[in-house]
């Protein structure tokens, strides 16, 4: 009975933990077959690129596609998390609901948008953003994770989805920013054979560290 009652007071934050780990690897096994980079070298983007496109079409056919995957990845698991609300009907567990439900949708855009910044990065700044989130990666999401499952306070919980939230909203910033300022480039002919050299770039790196 008192492990039900802990998964109770948990199943906000477990389904919305299951929610963005569904996104990543819904937009990770994407781009092991088709991500930008990857369409650049097999040399598919070429219709893509000429099509008669205003530059706000142009860029939402890149992210929103790769957004509205990882939202329908998420969508059974936000379902879940207000479940936990009608088991346990309680304020606090309202609160930790919200805080997840607003930060999921926003967690999918940070996915679907990185996924095509990425292959717009060069190589060394893509090591720089790694070399960034490597800390947050190793350090802070476990400690996140493990409050989770320590406690079931929701004063925590709800901290923790705020935190996640915050960090969704400046990693959309900074996707975005890059889309804006690198993909428009990609129309101009000198820009997209810059942006094929960079593709064949990594590449050749993917496959170096495959071997």
């Amino acid at each position: 009975v008192n492990f039900i009652n802990a998964i109770v007071v948990r199943l906000p934050s477990l389904a919305g933990m299951a929610a963005v780990l569904s996104a990543a690897i819904v937009v990770g096994a994407l781009d092991q077959k088709a991500a930008l980079w990857l369409l650049g070298q097999k040399r598919v983007m070429e219709s893509f690129v000429l099509s008669p496109l205003s530059k706000e079409r142009w860029r939402f056919g890149f992210w929103f596609p790769r957004f509205w995957l990882c939202l329908k990845a998420m969508l059974p698991y936000a379902v879940i998390v207000w479940l936990g609300v009608l088991l346990r009907p309680e304020g606090g567990q309202c609160v930790v609901a919200l805080t997840v439900t607003l930060c999921l949708p926003l967690m999918a855009l940070a996915f679907g948008v990185g996924s095509v910044s990425g292959s717009l990065l060069r190589v060394w700044e893509s090591y720089l953003e790694l070399f960034i989130l490597l800390p947050v990666l190793i350090c802070a999401v476990p400690g996140c994770i493990g409050a989770l499952f320590a406690t079931a306070k929701w004063q925590v919980h709800s901290l923790v989805w705020l935190g996640a939230l915050f960090a969704s909203a400046l990693a959309t910033a900074f996707n975005f920013a890059v889309l804006h300022a690198r993909l428009d480039k990609l129309r101009i002919p000198a820009g997209y054979e810059q942006w094929l050299h960079l593709a064949e770039e990594r590449a050749k790196r993917v496959q170096r560290w495959r071997m």
